[in-house]
């Protein structure tokens, strides 16, 4: 069975590369019309230097690896109560941290590799303060704190990702890159797609063409090879 299972995540894997393919293309078109729109021009500058001042302080200052496991195991734990599982055990430290999940899975295990945490408590945050406080003035801040966490969340995935985790070897890194890839990529298309000037409904029929046209060729190269 515990073949036949990492067999399947792999061919998984496997069959998340053209989708992959059309997430990086879409994320190009996203982003020159991002580019295109009056004001988000404007965020997205905001939010690159978010990203700039974070990769100068990760590779200035001394890396909060704490602050970084707690993310990761509140990842796991957020992701777990989601789909309904129970956790216990909750242990974070500079060196590690660990947390006891009832009926993990593929998603609740590789949570912290593409759920950007920090990020998401910043736009919790922003949604309740806007019911009491006009943040239109802050804008272009807020729009850097986002790019600032996002790159936490980046950089230290790359971090984690360069040393063997228990989380890629469970369902095999055949398996777990491209989910990782795949969904890190959704992340960043749905955040640029929310600031173009290009409807969701618009975007997202951008997405379905570009992810039928690159399973099509992908079936015709196979065909190919096959004769």
């Amino acid at each position: 069975m515990k073949l036949l299972s990492r067999l399947f995540y792999s061919l998984l894997g496997l069959l998340l590369l053209p989708a992959i393919s059309s997430c990086g293309i879409c994320l190009y078109h996203y982003l020159i019309a991002a580019q295109s729109g009056k004001g988000s021009s404007t965020l997205l500058i905001w939010f690159f230097a978010g990203i700039a001042v974070w990769m100068i302080i990760f590779a200035v200052l001394p890396r909060p690896f704490r602050t970084y496991v707690l993310a990761h195991e509140l990842s796991h734990v957020l992701w777990a109560w989601m789909m309904g599982a129970r956790v216990s055990k909750l242990r974070v430290s500079r060196e590690g941290g660990s947390v006891m999940v009832s009926d993990p899975n593929l998603l609740i295990t590789l949570a912290p590799y593409f759920f950007p945490f920090y990020s998401f408590l910043a736009l919790i945050g922003i949604v309740i303060a806007q019911l009491f406080v006009d943040l239109n003035p802050w804008r272009g801040l807020l729009a850097g704190v986002l790019g600032m966490t996002w790159a936490f969340h980046f950089s230290f995935t790359l971090l984690a990702l360069s040393h063997e985790q228990s989380d890629i070897r469970a369902y095999g890194a055949v398996c777990a890159y491209p989910v990782i890839l795949l969904a890190n990529l959704l992340v960043i298309d749905l955040s640029l797609l929310a600031v173009s000037p290009l409807s969701f409904s618009e975007g997202i029929q951008l997405w379905w063409e570009f992810t039928l046209q690159a399973y099509s060729s992908t079936f015709d190269l196979i065909q190919a090879v096959i004769r």
